[in-house]
């Protein structure tokens, strides 16, 4: 299905302000208000602060926008669906080609079709607003290594932001959202790091956000009342020693063609597949079993481990809170529940290098030579005693450094951070950038609807 392009009525802008506007401020936006509904809000606040200095939101939307305040362009979530024949000259990355393949699973001529499409989406919107700053949304994603790689011929500064690493939060990153965050790559960061002393109370501030009636699914979920408990389920003794393997969704960092965004996370999906098999048989030596929960999007696009065959492996699709309470040891590699992990001290071994895999925290694979030494050291209770400290102390640093709050209390706050930083960046004349968008939207495809006709001459005055 093709998505159209919807730019909602804008209020009318001023002709002060569109003489001395310092742009647009281009934001990807990607997560449906019905998953988190607290992103559009942060969106709604920092509109009206940016107004305030001189700039002006657009979004450019993956998903339905439920706010009617928030100006957007729609384009599909699914790259593949973006059709039109849009003049200009085609590219030729073949690592773009390539990450386009293997995240769709289409065939390598698809998949240039699809790059010079939505490549010359981004190029023409970008060339015709020149905005102030732009901010992409998922780094690993296909669109957003275009944008960025956009944003970078054209000097604009760009970021990428995704849902933080703590519930009720924002990352808001210069590099990646993983591993390769600037956290793990900014020499100012690390030495901040080195010198930080966190709030002795902000742990349990950040815990007590987790309230029992609350769930640590970021994700919809049916929740039953009455349920039978993780080893009723599964059919194990009640002392059972269970490890749970929580997996993060793909397509993601594996179906980038570049290599060393692999190589830097210790993992790829074959490794993964040969790592459970590893697993498997330690843990049966052990006497122990091994839960395997696949994030939501793994099945949907048919990219789940593969357990047949090992019989001390269950693949579990249960109530995800259960599964947190009941089983001793996890396992992850970059989903973002290792965070709340820490907060709530339990003992788990990473399969992915991530923000928590340092000297001194979570036991990392890549790290040990063999299997049964990384599980050695997982279950080493001793060991957690200074390790939940490290990881305690590394997690507060990231909320307090790295991350925006947008709780209720503190959407306004972290929306002025934001407003704050990108005050200093400027793009085309608001006026200008404004006659741009509309340019660029005259000139879309057959195959895109717009509603320029009733929107667009809200968004400028008659004197321009």
């Amino acid at each position: 299905m093709n998505n159209p392009l919807i730019l909602p009525t804008l209020p009318t802008v001023d002709d002060a302000l569109m003489a001395r506007g310092k742009g647009l401020v281009v934001v990807f936006h990607c997560v449906p208000a019905e998953v988190e509904p607290r992103i559009e809000r942060f969106w709604l606040n920092l509109r009206r602060l940016l107004q305030g200095q001189g700039q002006e939101l657009l979004l450019v939307s993956t998903a339905q926008v439920s706010e009617p305040q928030l100006p957007f362009i729609s384009i599909p979530f699914h790259l593949p669906d973006i059709l039109g024949n849009f003049e200009g000259i085609e590219r030729a990355d073949p690592r773009l080609v390539s990450t386009l393949a293997n995240w769709y699973r289409i065939g390598k001529a698809d998949a240039a079709n699809v790059l010079n499409r939505v490549g010359l989406l981004i190029d023409r919107l970008l060339e015709s607003t020149q905005p102030a700053a732009v901010i992409s949304w998922q780094s690993a994603h296909p669109l957003s290594r275009l944008v960025r790689q956009n944003c970078q011929s054209l000097d604009i500064p760009w970021w990428c932001a995704e849902r933080g690493w703590l519930r009720d939060t924002l990352m808001i990153d210069l590099c990646e959202n993983n591993g390769l965050s600037e956290v793990s790559r900014s020499i100012g960061l690390r030495r901040a790091y080195e010198r930080y002393q966190p709030l002795a109370t902000l742990p349990q501030t950040l815990l007590d956000r987790m309230p029992p009636s609350s769930t640590a699914s970021r994700y919809p979920q049916n929740r039953l009342n009455e349920r039978p408990s993780l080893r009723q389920r599964l059919g194990l003794p009640q002392d059972a020693c269970i490890f749970a393997w929580l997996t993060h969704g793909e397509p993601h960092v594996n179906s980038i063609a570049n290599p060393s965004i692999q190589a830097n996370h210790g993992m790829d999906q074959k490794l993964l597949q040969t790592e459970l098999v590893e697993l498997a048989n330690e843990l049966k030596a052990l006497g122990s079993w091994l839960v395997v929960r696949e994030h939501p999007f793994n099945a949907i696009h048919n990219r789940c481990l593969d357990i047949q065959g090992l019989t001390n492996v269950f693949l579990d699709d249960g109530d995800l809170d259960d599964l947190l309470e009941q089983a001793d040891f996890f396992l992850f590699t970059l989903s973002t529940l290792q965070f709340e992990l820490v907060l709530r001290k339990k003992p788990f071994g990473l399969l992915a290098r991530s923000l928590l895999s340092g000297p001194g925290e979570a036991p990392f694979r890549g790290d040990f030579g063999s299997c049964g030494d990384f599980l050695k050291a997982l279950m080493d209770a001793k060991a957690w005693i200074p390790r939940h400290q490290a990881l305690l102390h590394k997690v507060c640093f990231l909320y307090d450094h790295q991350l925006l709050d947008i709780a209720p209390e503190r959407g306004r706050q972290a929306a002025q951070d934001l407003a704050g930083l990108l005050a200093g960046y400027n793009g085309l004349l608001l006026a200008e950038a404004l006659a741009g968008l509309k340019e660029f939207l005259s000139h879309s495809p057959p195959q895109v609807n717009t509603n320029c006709a009733t929107s667009l001459p809200c968004l400028l005055p008659q004197k321009v």
